[in-house]
């Protein structure tokens, strides 16, 4: 884990010192443990989320709360906690809002859908089955990057399309971009459907169908090669 400001250095780092595949490893290793300092630092002065560590687990764990909703009702329970440690009812709410005013229902479905989708292999022998997966993420084999990289790839082109399928209408992406940078006095984004609860499972599958074989990302044989030094 890294402290927002402390990319920059990483990226100085990165240029300054791989000069070989190995040395990437190396390279984030060595910033991973001067940033995970730096983040214990913020905890203890009480400004960083790792202090909402466990109110985060309670809320999100997948492994217990295997839906969108029930990660909702979660919150719900931890908003409403009285004398939540360390303000984690404060930050509940906050998540709260988030999720149920400003974020698409569908597109919280299927980012966790894809969570679970590409979870390291234990998560996924923990977290249970949902509705939300007819193919059901537990049976899959351990995903690679490649696998991750392709399903994002494939979820965000149907995102860009008008639908995921042909009975849906306009895409939620779109609805987003018009409210945020277009038409910004036209009230918030009307999602498609605007409640958790309406988003079925088919919704969300449609989003993970194979697209056609010349829109289908492809990926290099062979490593990338090291960036020059600059």
């Amino acid at each position: 884990a890294l402290p927002s400001e402390a990319i920059p250095r990483l990226q100085k780092q990165l240029v300054a010192q791989v000069e070989a595949p190995e040395d990437v490893a190396r390279v984030l290793g060595e910033q991973e443990a001067r940033g995970y300092g730096e983040l214990c630092e913020l905890e203890g002065q009480g400004g960083h989320l790792l202090t909402r560590g466990p109110a985060i687990a309670r809320c999100f764990a997948m492994a217990r709360l295997g839906s969108a909703e029930e990660m909702v009702a979660a919150l719900e329970c931890e908003a409403a906690a009285e004398g939540g440690e360390g303000g984690d009812a404060e930050w509940a709410r906050g998540a709260l809002k988030t999720m149920t005013s400003k974020a698409s229902p569908t597109s919280l479905k299927v980012t966790l859908e894809l969570l679970k989708r590409h979870a390291p292999q234990q998560t996924l022998q923990e977290t249970r089955q949902q509705p939300s997966s007819p193919r059901g993420s537990a049976a899959r084999s351990p995903p690679t990057l490649a696998d991750a990289l392709a399903t994002e790839f494939t979820v965000s082109q149907r995102f860009m399309r008008p639908g995921a399928s042909a009975d849906e209408g306009r895409s939620d992406f779109y609805e987003g971009i018009r409210a945020v940078l277009v038409d910004r006095k036209g009230g918030p984004p009307k999602w498609q459907p605007g409640q958790l609860g309406a988003v079925s499972a088919a919704a969300v599958e449609a989003y993970f169908e194979p697209l056609a074989e010349e829109s289908k990302l492809i990926l290099p044989d062979k490593p990338f090669a090291p960036a020059p030094r600059l």
